[in-house]
């Protein structure tokens, strides 16, 4: 009865219709943001959108806009071409000395390899690959020394020389590096359905007839003869340009070869370890390069990693070359924010020795992707790719605001304890909205940041 009065009725109608098109302008807004992105807008607009959360639906396409796009097209394939070429011709030489040695252990002399270097190729490679992928991403302080004499550069890319690429890949430094990524991979997001690694297949049908032959016969190491044929299947992808499209995690995986993302993550990290050999490889890189592979291809998955190793407002590439020195300015900042946003929990650290290299290390170094889950990682770098640093930052208070009263009646060992669970107990939403309230300022950061810069010249 209420409603079929005139004016009711009008009210009700106009609601509708105000609804209706808000409705359609947020849909409208959603399908113009990547366009948007790419176009110039003012930066503090561009913040306010990424702070406030990209649909999953897009977030790959304005994630690849800000990192300014693939730069050379088809660079990226012929990289992971020309390093599969010489790996493969590397690893089918120990196959062979294997099976005219007999050798049950299937390497011969490279028994000890990749521990086994000679001090002449040492010397060669020590100035253009970081020693970096050897040491473990852990809750304590790096243990690398600090190399001053070292300056923040931008990469180069030894494909621009034919000769010095090819005497790059064949360096053991190099083979070395490829060896840890081998490691890593299988550490990298191992429950997510893109990295999960299925039982694999003895079948051999689309390997090439000397490897299928060689496994067949039972002479083949198991785990040289996977790379081989890891190898050869990266060929077969970079030639038949399969790398343009996205992952899939079920893409085409023969004999030992690795499946869907993780061969994808290990193209990505051996392109970038070729492509920019003074940084090589570091671990921590797998897990962003293992996130970007989640909403991209993997063409894209490289650049954006370019991108964001060395252009601003990133700027990684200091956390992961030699020394990390950044790495040390990082947690430096991060020290002094605690103290001064929260300084009854640093206090109550300082009592009980708790030194932020215990738990904030691989939060800082990864940018949250190596431990917590992605509702909180993809909201960290929408923002992350949009303003830099200052979100990584708040990001850690929230997570300290938050749970601030229970760490305050905390012990030492019970403190990292908590520390260890609290990936799995974080409610990304929520933490973005503390984060996004904590008045944390430029300057503040700047502050710090040109402290760490005076004493580091002070003790040079």
């Amino acid at each position: 009865m209420f409603l079929r009065h005139p004016i009711t009725k009008i009210l009700v109608l106009s609601r509708r219709r105000r609804s209706e098109r808000r409705q359609q302008q947020q849909q409208q807004q959603q399908r113009r943001q990547p366009a948007m992105l790419q176009s110039p807008m003012p930066q503090k607009v561009l913040i306010r959108r990424a702070r406030k959360g990209l649909p999953q639906s897009v977030r790959g396409r304005v994630w690849v806009a800000l990192g300014g796009g693939i730069r050379t097209p088809g660079l990226y394939q012929d990289i992971v071409q020309k390093t599969s070429d010489a790996m493969l011709e590397t690893y089918r030489e120990m196959r062979d000395k294997k099976m005219a040695s007999n050798d049950p252990l299937g390497l011969g002399d490279y028994a000890h390899y990749p521990n086994k270097q000679d001090e002449e190729t040492k010397a060669a490679d020590s100035n253009r690959t970081s020693p970096t992928a050897d040491s473990e991403v852990s809750n304590s302080h790096p243990g690398r020394k600090n190399d001053t004499s070292s300056k923040e550069a931008s990469p180069t890319a030894v494909g621009t020389g034919e000769k010095s690429s090819e005497n790059f890949v064949a360096t053991r430094n190099f083979r070395s590096i490829q060896d840890t990524i081998e490691r890593d991979i299988h550490r990298t997001y191992p429950r997510h359905h893109l990295f999960y690694e299925e039982e694999r297949h003895t079948q051999t049908a689309d390997s090439t007839p000397s490897t299928a032959s060689v496994l067949a016969s039972g002479l083949c190491d198991p785990e040289l003869a996977a790379l081989i044929l890891n190898l050869e299947s990266d060929i077969r992808m970079a030639s038949s340009g399969e790398t343009l499209g996205p992952v899939s995690s079920s893409s085409p995986a023969n004999g030992t070869s690795t499946p869907g993302g993780q061969a994808a993550l290990r193209r990505v990290l051996r392109a970038y370890s070729y492509y920019d050999p003074e940084v090589g490889y570091c671990q921590g890189m797998n897990f962003i390069a293992g996130m970007f592979l989640t909403v991209m291809s993997e063409e894209e998955a490289f650049w954006l990693l370019v991108a964001v190793m060395n252009e601003k407002p990133c700027k990684m590439r200091g956390m992961f070359g030699e020394g990390m020195r950044e790495t040390h300015k990082v947690l430096h900042v991060a020290e002094k924010l605690i103290h001064h946003y929260l300084p009854r929990l640093a206090r109550h650290f300082d009592k009980e020795n708790v030194h932020v290299t215990m738990y904030a290390t691989q939060w800082l170094l990864t940018q949250y992707t190596s431990s917590f889950k992605f509702d909180l990682v993809f909201r960290v770098w929408d923002a992350f790719l949009a303003e830099g640093w200052k979100i990584i930052y708040r990001v850690m208070l929230a997570l300290l605001q938050k749970h601030q009263h229970q760490l305050m009646k905390m012990s030492f060992e019970e403190i990292l304890t908590f520390f260890r669970e609290l990936p799995e107990r974080v409610e990304g939403y929520q933490i973005m909205d503390i984060a996004l309230k904590i008045p944390l300022r430029r300057r503040v950061i700047a502050r710090y940041e040109k402290e760490w810069d005076k004493q580091q010249n002070n003790s040079a």
